[in-house]
C-alpha cells in the first residue's frame, strides 16, 4: 500500500484525524464508437469513449465502504455515490483530488456540488482520460492511504 508523500505533514493529531485507505477494486469502460478493422473474424476498434465505472473501497478507522464512480468523457464530469458504509463522499473527493496534485503538479478535478447527506458527490474533470489514467495508476499501486480530518 502505498503512502501519500504529503501524509507525513497532515498527520498531526490523530484524535481528530482518521488513517483512510482508497483503494479502485474494478474498472470498467463502455465505448460509444467503433471502427471495423476486419469482418473475418468480426474485430472493432474504439475510438471514442463514453463513460467508465469504478468500484471503490475506503477504509476509515476499520469501517468500510463501497462506492460507485461514473466518470462520463463526453461531459468531463466524474460522480462518486457511496454504496455501503458511511464515509464522506466529499472528503474522498478531496483526498483524490490532493493526491492527483501531489502526483501531477496541476488540478485534476473541481467538486461542483455535494448531496446534503454526503452520500454523493459531482465534480468536473480537466482531462477525463488523464483522470481515467490516473484511478487505473492507483488500482495498480494498490490504492493511496492518507489522513482525513474528522470533523
Amino acid at each position: 500500500m502505498a503512502i501519500s508523500p504529503n501524509v507525513k505533514a497532515r498527520a498531526g493529531d490523530f484524535m481528530a484525524r482518521g488513517l483512510t485507505q482508497i483503494r479502485v477494486k474494478g474498472m470498467s469502460v463502455q465505448p460509444s464508437s467503433y471502427k471495423p478493422l476486419s469482418l473475418k473474424p468480426v474485430e472493432l476498434e474504439v475510438l471514442r469513449l463514453k463513460r467508465a465505472k469504478i468500484d471503490i473501497t475506503v477504509t476509515e478507522d476499520h469501517d468500510e465502504s463501497r462506492l460507485l464512480g461514473i466518470l462520463e468523457f463526453h461531459g468531463r464530469v466524474f460522480t462518486l455515490t457511496r454504496k455501503s458504509g458511511n464515509c464522506d463522499v466529499g472528503e474522498v473527493v478531496d483526498e483524490l483530488a490532493e493526491d492527483f496534485v501531489d502526483r501531477y503538479g496541476k488540478e485534476g478535478l473541481r467538486i461542483l456540488c455535494t448531496s446534503p447527506n454526503r452520500g454523493e458527490c459531482e465534480t468536473i474533470v480537466s482531462n477525463a482520460r488523464e483522470f481515467y489514467d490516473y484511478l487505473h495508476a492507483i488500482k495498480n499501486r494498490g490504492g493511496i492511504t492518507s489522513v482525513i480530518e474528522h470533523v
